[in-house]
């Protein structure tokens, strides 16, 4: 999970929180000798309570259950109870990550921290707030039968991923290998079709 730096700024040590406050407006009954009539007496009103703030979360990919936890969030009233309404938004495929960030749609986004780290290297004014997941859930899915055991066996080979990906390129510079990329269409046709077909995935989600 990211935030656009910059935002919402408080004083070191202080908890961003908003509270409702309510008035109460009494009308006062205006009495006097010298008049036949006194003025009339102001209704009492009550002053709505204050929104709060509002904070956009835009997720990752379609809702699932690695969003679990923000979904229960909405449902037992947590964000409420820290002070801020959260508003999801569901990604889902062909959507480039951090877009609704940087370009003001969103204020809180789920990415890939290694993504993260490029751009903030980069000069982009990014800051990472959390962790969703203890480990990366980003995989190579391959068959049983399939020969390739590690990383290191995917020399030489076809893997469909997402082009452009910052831990594809790790892979390939960390096993000293190189493999071929085509573009993730988002199913498991293919790879259902052929024993010897490789895939990305996410180890909570394909196998």
């Amino acid at each position: 999970m990211i935030l656009k730096g910059g935002d919402r700024p408080t004083p070191a040590g202080q908890t961003l929180r908003w509270e409702p406050i309510a008035a109460l407006a009494v009308g006062l009954a205006l009495a006097s000798a010298g008049c036949s009539r006194g003025a009339p007496t102001a209704a009492p009103s009550a002053q709505a309570p204050q929104p709060l703030p509002r904070v956009r979360l835009q997720l990752d990919w379609f809702p699932e259950p690695e969003h679990g936890g923000v979904y229960q969030a909405v449902a037992r009233h947590f964000y409420r109870d820290a002070g801020v309404e959260a508003e999801l938004l569901p990604g889902g495929a062909g959507r480039p990550i951090l877009t609704g960030l940087l370009t003001g749609q969103s204020d809180v986004e789920i990415a890939q921290s290694t993504d993260v780290i490029v751009r903030v290297n980069s000069g982009v004014p990014l800051v990472m707030i959390g962790a969703v997941m203890e480990h990366d859930p980003l995989a190579v899915m391959v068959h049983e039968e399939s020969p390739v055991r590690s990383f290191k066996d995917l020399d030489g080979r076809t893997v469909m991923a997402l082009p452009g990906t910052i831990w594809m390129s790790y892979v390939k510079r960390r096993y000293a290998i190189d493999f071929k990329i085509i573009p993730m269409n988002f199913s498991l046709t293919q790879f259902m079709a052929s024993k010897e077909f490789i895939q990305q995935c996410f180890v909570t989600s394909e196998p």
